[in-house]
């Protein structure tokens, strides 16, 4: 396997929509090579589109992916392997309609996804500390020749409990600063490959009716280590009027009101460095067969969080 490419190489995932928020956001300030996912609330939508990252780091080129490997670390035990190839192959019939061979190009694909489930903080430092001497093994890692296109977190937050065990701060900062340490001395060996993270936290409205106000649960060290943070929320489906009978609602407006929550639309919010240097608004449809359906649509009026 090899090493990667260039440290001078732009950080780029494949789907453009992301891409160009990347380039944006390096062009502000940032250079670390770690993006966050972070869900507001259950169903944003962060580990489907983790599933497509992931399928379009191993993708063939022709199919619009990397052609190379992936490392997944699932933290949170939710790691579902039929969703994940049923995710890359919408993306790869959508954007490549009538290819009867698509079905296996994926599943070949997918092969080169290296999945790994620590239950414990502990057992995610040993494992990513592993990763080096099993990624160059060549003959027994099944992905001789490539290239490691990305290193997958799914669940960062899992361990947030552990570390509050040992105090309601320190553990907390000691427990991510021993994590943020291992996935750095894996960049450096593999030349800042990124690193893809999911995470949750919590949201309320802000004053101005704009973007959220949010937090989460993990220490600042955590998110100085971030470099790109991508926000996501479900858009709120507003009450029915005061106006409107109990009849109407059955009747006249049920319909209406249904396809309003069909729509089932995520809004996103685009946060770089640390982060607080810049904020773009993105919004995307969330459909479980992934972006590749309505994939994201950039306003890029700056928001303040």
């Amino acid at each position: 396997m090899s090493h990667g490419g260039s440290t001078q190489q732009e950080f780029t995932l494949n789907l453009p929509e992301i891409d160009a928020l990347l380039a944006a956001a390096y062009k502000v300030r940032t250079r670390r090579r770690v993006l966050e996912l972070l869900g507001l609330g259950p169903c944003t939508g962060k580990t489907t589109l983790l599933y497509l990252l992931v399928g379009l780091a191993t993708l063939p080129v022709p199919l619009g992916g990397k052609g190379a490997c992936a490392v997944l670390l699932d933290c949170s035990g939710r790691f579902d392997v039929v969703r994940l190839r049923n995710v890359v192959s919408e993306f790869a019939k959508l954007r490549y309609a009538g290819n009867l061979e698509t079905e296996q190009v994926v599943g070949e694909a997918l092969e080169h996804v290296h999945v790994f489930r620590p239950d414990t903080a502990g057992e995610f430092i040993a494992t990513v500390g592993a990763l080096e001497g099993y990624l160059l093994d060549w003959k027994g890692n099944g992905s001789g020749g490539r290239e490691l296109a990305g290193v997958f977190v799914d669940g960062v937050e899992a361990f947030v409990w552990e570390g509050l065990r040992e105090g309601p701060t320190d553990g907390n900062t000691e427990t991510y600063t021993t994590i943020i340490r291992s996935l750095q001395s894996l960049q450096k060996t593999f030349l800042q490959v990124p690193i893809i993270a999911t995470n949750n936290g919590t949201i309320r409205p802000s004053p101005d009716g704009e973007a959220p106000i949010y937090k989460t649960y993990l220490p600042h060290v955590w998110t100085a280590f971030v470099g790109v943070r991508i926000i996501l929320a479900r858009a709120p489906v507003k009450p029915f009027p005061v106006e409107v009978s109990l009849q109407e609602v059955w009747t006249e407006q049920q319909e209406k009101r249904l396809e309003v929550v069909r729509r089932n639309r995520i809004e996103g919010w685009v946060d770089v460095g640390g982060l607080g240097g810049g904020v773009e608004n993105i919004c995307m449809s969330h459909h479980d067969q992934t972006l590749a359906h309505e994939p994201l649509t950039l306003n890029r009026t700056p928001l303040r969080i």
